[in-house]
């Protein structure tokens, strides 16, 4: 095997020109594979990450009108209506309930990265003659922290400053739809908790940058003035997102905490991001096998012009071919060598591809890659990919680029490897029945009750 190897390579290295017509076909398709891969775990990683970070936390603990309502709604999280926060004539209840939740988060301390209750609530904003809707998002300093060292939330213009009680935080869309700059003064509305209508006015100290467009909506702002705006006491919130050491404990832990929380009451429950939205945590991933089948039919395409390609080069070799088989190398040892010829290839082309495609996903998963704006930031995440080549990535595509070799060998190679000497010598292709060949050759195998392929492989003409 080692000298049919050798052989092979031989050929590849001295054929420049056929060698660099096959490798360039291979390096495409290797490239394509690998960097729509890496765009694709960026959208994963983009969508899940604004997911978690902004609506529920590993765990999302909520109030038991929120988990009456269906997972699988994309907006149970960006459409924070009272209908679906705490019930304000069960106090008792969920003041109980609150303890309990904090009782089990300080027991289990050694696992939880860190707990926001947060509220967060429909409001409309009113500025001269204009007048928009908002999510109010009361932040505290630990909390702000959280959402921008994770990079969910980079401010474009500003700083953000908690310490200013009126100060708000709007979104680029939302600065642009409006006309707004900083140090604009709007007036914010929202229902309180007694059903009141709050009314309180805020400066505009800055611009985050977008994100997916249901993201943009949020209004970012003390804490505190939040609470004041909606009459809410500081024990209460609308939703708390627990953030978690190891996020592969999340199913485990939010079970733990609901039976928990269940043994008194059922005002407060709790789910994993995972039971929260079969929305945000399945849908990057059928888009990313919805990319990976129109890739792999790319890649068929290209396989049978590859096919083509080799068919017409072993026509043009068929004398070099005879000669090998004239000096007794077998048939599977002349396959062997037009497999390996394309093989060594394919790992060329596909470790260039590799390197290439790294280095991209490297650059671009920094600087990122500008999609628009609009609705297809709700399907990317975001106005920007920012790429990430996985391992599992790279495995697949040498997988792929094997069977890419062999799909594009196999007919030829065997046509050509079952004609007689003196027709090869002679240019003359007869007509061979591929599949026969190795329904003969595993028929023949089991007669023997030895391996098809090894008694092939040394059975000479």
């Amino acid at each position: 095997m080692g000298i049919i190897a050798k052989l092979a390579f031989r050929n590849v290295i001295l054929n420049k020109k056929r060698s660099i017509l096959i490798g360039l076909a291979i390096f495409f398709s290797s490239f394509i594979l690998l960097f729509s891969n890496a765009a694709m775990n960026g959208v994963h990683t983009q969508v899940l990450g604004g997911y978690i970070n902004y609506q529920t936390g590993d765990v999302a603990v909520m109030w038991e009108a929120m988990k009456k309502t269906s997972n699988a709604e994309p907006g149970r999280f960006i459409n924070p209506s009272e209908t679906i926060s705490f019930d304000s004539q069960k106090t008792e209840e969920n003041k109980a309930a609150i303890a309990r939740m904090n009782q089990f988060v300080q027991h289990n301390g050694d696992r939880v990265a860190g707990i926001y209750p947060t509220v967060r609530r429909n409001a409309q904003f009113f500025y001269q003659e204009k007048s928009d809707a908002l999510i109010v998002y009361g932040l505290t300093p630990e909390s702000r922290d959280q959402l921008m060292d994770s990079h969910t939330l980079n401010m474009k213009e500003g700083e953000m400053n908690l310490d200013q009680a009126n100060a708000i935080y709007l979104s680029e869309e939302k600065g642009k739809q409006n006309e707004l700059k900083i140090g604009d003064k709007i007036t914010v509305e929202g229902v309180t908790v007694n059903g009141n209508r709050g009314s309180l006015e805020f400066e505009i100290k800055g611009f985050y940058a977008n994100g997916a467009a249901y993201d943009n909506w949020y209004a970012f702002m003390p804490d505190q003035t939040a609470r004041k705006l909606y009459e809410m006491d500081n024990e209460y919130f609308d939703i708390a997102r627990i953030h978690l050491k190891d996020r592969s404990e999340a199913t485990e832990f939010a079970n733990k905490l609901d039976a928990y929380l269940m043994e008194e009451s059922q005002v407060l429950r709790a789910e994993s991001y995972q039971q929260a939205s079969s929305f945000y945590t399945v849908m990057p991933g059928v888009y990313k096998n919805m990319y990976t089948i129109l890739i792999f039919f790319i890649l068929a395409i290209i396989a049978v012009g590859l096919r083509s390609t080799v068919r017409m080069n072993l026509f043009e070799r068929m004398k070099e071919f005879g000669t090998i088989r004239a000096i007794g190398y077998s048939r599977m040892q002349s396959f062997m060598i037009v497999f390996l010829e394309i093989f060594f290839l394919s790992l060329i082309a596909l470790g260039i591809a590799f390197v290439l495609s790294t280095t991209l996903a490297l650059i671009l998963g920094q600087t990122g890659i500008y999609v628009g704006s609009g609705d297809i930031t709700n399907a990317l995440g975001g106005e920007h990919l920012y790429p990430s080549l996985k391992f599992a990535d790279v495995l697949v595509a040498f997988v792929v680029i094997t069977i890419f070799s062999i799909m594009s060998t196999l007919t030829p190679g065997i046509q050509l490897c079952y004609q007689q000497i003196s027709d090869i010598m002679a240019k003359r292709m007869k007509k061979v029945s591929v599949i026969g060949v190795m329904f003969r050759a595993i028929f023949s195998g089991k007669q023997r009750g030895k391996n098809p392929v090894i008694e092939t492989t040394y059975k000479n003409v």
